[in-house]
């Protein structure tokens, strides 16, 4: 695990830029122990996990800095959620050299592996909400290749990056084919990686409204808003943006992995 004691007491130590107040480090250092995800943990269903993120989140919530505790909302958004894409990620992303994380949020992915930071040449993650990228930015700083940054993604040089990763953010942005146009048409042989929940195409309908104009305004699930988007609203977007699946990797029943390149890419894609 990246975060362990002798890690917490280096990071204590250094006070450069260090965004944590009093015990809030080991804090957050006691949540990712709780919230490690074990084999068991993944046939919980969706009720417990939202019981158990509650519960986590009021634990803290009289404690600790609004900063902090939004982080902590990240932390456990992904270690209840996003965490299980985690080994499909590492092996797609292994012979990746330059990346780009479009809505990185705590960067807890980067965090539970820096063994890909270190086998890269250029990793960037960016994400619009300035007050959480500083404790992955501090966390991180050690390592040189990665920045965490607080941009857009129209600001960058896309041909600088060989893939883009989209860890259940795709849904938050407005007409997201649009974006991916613009990566594909700045970087044919770029490719694009979606990991999100999948509902059944009826079922997408139903909680979309909800995910909309109800979860902003939830503890924990305010950092789940968005479109809930079926298979098929998926593909359609990604067809949309003249893209093509090159890999689609099933991790269980609702969470699902999509490999994307442009069909005007000179690149043969691996399946």
């Amino acid at each position: 695990m990246y975060f362990t004691e002798k890690k917490c007491l280096q990071l204590m130590n250094d006070q450069i830029n260090n965004p944590f107040q009093n015990n809030e480090l080991h804090t957050f250092i006691e949540l990712i122990k709780y919230g490690q995800i074990d084999e068991q943990y993944i046939n919980y269903n969706i009720f417990y996990k939202v019981f158990n993120s509650f519960c986590m989140h009021n634990k803290f919530s009289s404690q600790f800095s609004k900063d902090f505790l939004n982080f902590v909302n990240y932390t456990i958004l992904y270690t209840t959620e996003s965490q299980l894409f985690e080994n499909y990620l590492v092996n797609i992303l292994s012979n990746k050299t330059s990346i780009l994380d479009v809505g990185c949020g705590a960067c807890m992915f980067w965090l539970n592996n820096p063994i890909l930071i270190e086998n890269s040449k250029k990793i960037t993650c960016i994400d619009l909400n300035q007050q959480i990228l500083k404790y992955p930015k501090y966390l991180l700083n050690q390592h040189s290749k990665i920045s965490v940054d607080y941009t857009d993604i129209y600001d960058l040089d896309i041909k600088l990056y060989d893939t883009v990763l989209f860890i259940e953010v795709i849904m938050q942005i407005p007409e997201p084919h649009k974006m991916l146009q613009h990566i594909w048409n700045t970087n044919p042989n770029c490719t694009i990686i979606f990991a999100h929940n999948i509902y059944n195409h009826n079922l997408s309908k139903i909680f979309t409204p909800f995910r909309i104009h109800l979860f902003p305004y939830l503890p924990v699930l305010n950092l789940a808003y968005g479109k809930a988007l079926s298979y098929q609203t998926t593909l359609e977007i990604i067809e949309k943006a003249q893209g093509q699946i090159s890999q689609f990797i099933h991790v269980d029943n609702t969470r699902k992995i999509f490999v994307a390149t442009s069909k005007k890419s000179t690149i043969h894609s691996i399946n």
